[in-house]
Parts: C-alpha cells; structure tokens; sequence
C-alpha cells in the first residue's frame, strides 16, 4: 500500500530526520547525502511501482475475458444515442 504525503509534510520530515541525525553525530553533509540518495530509490520504488502495475493489467486483460466486444459496446451506444435524440431525455434506461 503506497501513502501518499503533501509536500510540505515531506520537508517536516527531513527536516525532523535531520535533526535526528545531527544528535547522533551525523554531519550536515551526510545527512544531505542520505537525503539525496533516498529520493533517488524512491523515484526508482516509484518507477518500478507504475511498471508492476501496467504489466499486472496487461495480464489481467489477457486472463479476464471481456464480456462484450468494443464493437459490441460501440453499437449499444449508437442505439442509445438515436434512443435519446428521438425522446429527448439524457438519460436512458436500457431495456436489454
């Protein structure tokens, strides 16, 4: 499960983190370090996050087999479509 944080609470964050890090000893310039090399993995995490999720509906596509064609779909919207210009109403109730 991803969470997903405003900006500004990120820069409380880092800047709580840092603080933490100084108490411990942790120079300026290794906390900067830590901080720059972890927004690279998390850009990368990100990366590979948005590819696991195309392959898992590339392969649900292919698993899944779809009820109706698109031309199928195509076909009932144009019947739709002649329904409401004929009767007016936006919306319609289909009867199949």
């Amino acid at each position: 499960m991803a969470f997903h944080f405003h900006p500004a609470l990120l820069l409380g964050l880092l800047l709580a983190t840092y603080l933490v890090l100084a108490k411990v000893g942790i120079p300026p310039a290794g906390t900067a370090l830590i901080m720059g090399v972890d927004r690279i993995l998390d850009m990368s995490r990100t990366a590979l996050n948005v590819c696991g999720d195309l392959v898992a509906s590339v392969v649900m596509n292919l698993l899944v087999p779809a009820e109706t064609s698109i031309k199928q779909e195509l076909a009932k919207q144009r019947k739709l479509d002649k329904i409401r210009k004929q009767t007016g109403e936006h919306i319609i109730v289909d009867p199949a």
